[in-house]
């Protein structure tokens, strides 16, 4: 198996929310997510949080990590998108939504949420973060 993430924005409510709500640890229970997450051979969901050491920012992402046993199809993953809308996510912003190979930590595929269009997104930026994780959900 194969380790790889999916992960999207969800520093606020405009970026990602799930059925209006924000999301966060605080209302993880009234997310609603395990159905999805069985469906969809996750196996860890967590939110991490980025804040800028050059700055008193912190950002977070909602990410989904994942084992397969090959890599997902680009169709798989227009269609995990989809399914994601379908279920109550949605977001006001031109959010992006990344799967990502977890060896490499490179992006395979690149999306933007609302439209499920492929993006070019090739920031490179020195990393001056520091991280913090709170998991959401964990088999």
């Amino acid at each position: 198996m194969n380790n790889y993430k999916i992960k999207i924005s969800c520093t606020s409510k405009d970026e990602l929310c799930y059925n209006n709500k924000k999301i966060s640890i605080k209302n993880y229970n009234k997310l609603k997510l395990e159905e999805f997450i069985n469906k969809n051979d996750i196996y860890k969901l967590l939110i991490l949080h980025k804040k800028i050491n050059s700055s008193n920012f912190t950002t977070k992402t909602l990410e989904f990590l994942c084992n397969f046993d090959k890599e997902m199809s680009e169709d798989d993953f227009q269609l995990f998108i989809k399914y994601m809308i379908d279920i109550g996510f949605n977001s006001k912003h031109n959010t992006i939504i990344q799967f990502i190979d977890n060896k490499r930590n490179e992006p395979i595929y690149t999306y933007n949420f609302q439209t499920i269009t492929k993006t070019n997104n090739k920031n490179k930026m020195p990393n001056n973060s520091t991280y913090s994780t709170q998991i959401l959900y964990k088999k």
